[in-house]
Order: C-alpha cells, then structure tokens, then sequence
C-alpha cells in the first residue's frame, strides 16, 4: 500500500508544479499532463485506499494517520471534480499542496492496520467519516475560492477569468460542505446514542 500512497505523492507534486508551469506559459499541453498526472495520483491514491480497507474489513478512519490519509483523497477528489467537470485550474494551486501535506503527514503517522474497537464498529460511524471529509473537502475547495477571490482574483482577471466565478465557488463550497456536515452530525450523534446511550457526552 505504502508504495502505491508515495507515487501518488509524487504524481501530486508534479501535477502541482506542471499546473504553475501552465499558468506562467500558457501552455495547453502543460494543462492537459498536468491534469493527467493529478488523476493518475488519485487512482493510485485510491487503489491504496482499497488496499488497506479490503485488508482490515473497515475504511481507515480509525487514528490520525487514517484520518489525515482519507481527507487527502476526499480534497483531491474534489479538485480533480472541479478539473473535469469545470476546467477550473486556479483553485488548485490552494487546495493541492493541502492534499499532498496532509497525505505525507499521514505517511509518517499511520500505524499497522488493526481491527476497530467494538465502540466504533457501526455503520453510523462510517457514515459520520464519510460525510465529515466530504464536508472538508469542500470546505477546503471553499477556501481556495475565497482566498483567490480576495488576494488573488483582480490579478488573475486578464487571463480570462471572472473575479466572481471564485467567489461563486466559495460559495458553493460552503454550501455543499454545510449540507455534508450536517448529516455528518445526524450520523455522529446517531453513534453516539449507539456507543453510550447519550446522543453527546462532551
């Protein structure tokens, strides 16, 4: 797994670095290995992903190391959406070096596979990760938008872009996050109810 975690890193790095290079050249052909790379480091990310859920029976969700490596494909799962689906290639340059940091933290910090504890083996569980990451992925995405639509956007208008379009993707960002963290919190508080009896303890 951790082989198939580190091309992904590096496949990261050189679609972030070949994405500068396109803004600075305008080259058509940077834009497209650029993209290329950042999809082919997601699928090795993901395979990865499966790897370790189909050894352990579970998603791995169960420490930071698990943690930080799932938020990192859920980030850049967003992005290359935002690529395939928009043709947006700025809020990348924010949103890719947050998806490699978190996936080489996770590197260093993700201990040998093991079973879940008993208080976490629920679908509810499961259910409130999914949803939480999906929640800052998006939030992540949102970000981006916003810190270019505020420092960034009246630079990046003579090259075609709108200033408005990142403040669209704000927007949108925090929506969909929203909507995400909040089932995230319905399934949580679910769990909770399941593992102590309580809704919320704390």
């Amino acid at each position: 797994m951790r082989p198939l975690l580190f091309l992904a890193l590096f496949l990261y790095i050189t679609g972030f670095i070949g994405i500068i290079a396109f803004h600075v050249s305008r080259k058509r052909r940077l834009e497209i290995s650029s993209s290329a790379l950042i999809l082919t480091g997601l699928f090795s990310h993901t395979a990865a992903i499966a790897i370790r859920t189909y050894g352990t029976g579970r998603l791995p969700v169960a420490n930071v190391g698990e943690t930080l490596l799932f938020y990192s494909w859920a980030a850049a799962l967003i992005s290359a959406i935002v690529i395939l689906r928009y043709g947006e290639r700025f809020t990348e340059l924010i949103t890719m070096p947050l998806v490699c940091l978190a996936l080489f933290l996770s590197l260093g910090g993700m201990p040998e596979p093991g079973p879940l504890p008993l208080i976490l083996r629920t679908y509810w569980f499961e259910a409130h990760v999914i949803t939480s990451f999906a929640a800052y992925a998006l939030f992540t995405l949102a970000f981006s938008g916003a810190v270019l639509y505020i420092g960034g956007g009246r630079r990046l208008y003579w090259q075609g872009k709108e200033i408005s379009d990142f403040q669209d993707i704000a927007v949108r960002g925090v929506l969909w996050g929203f909507f995400f963290f909040s089932a995230s919190m319905f399934a949580g508080a679910v769990w909770g109810y399941l593992a102590w009896g309580s809704y919320w303890l704390w």
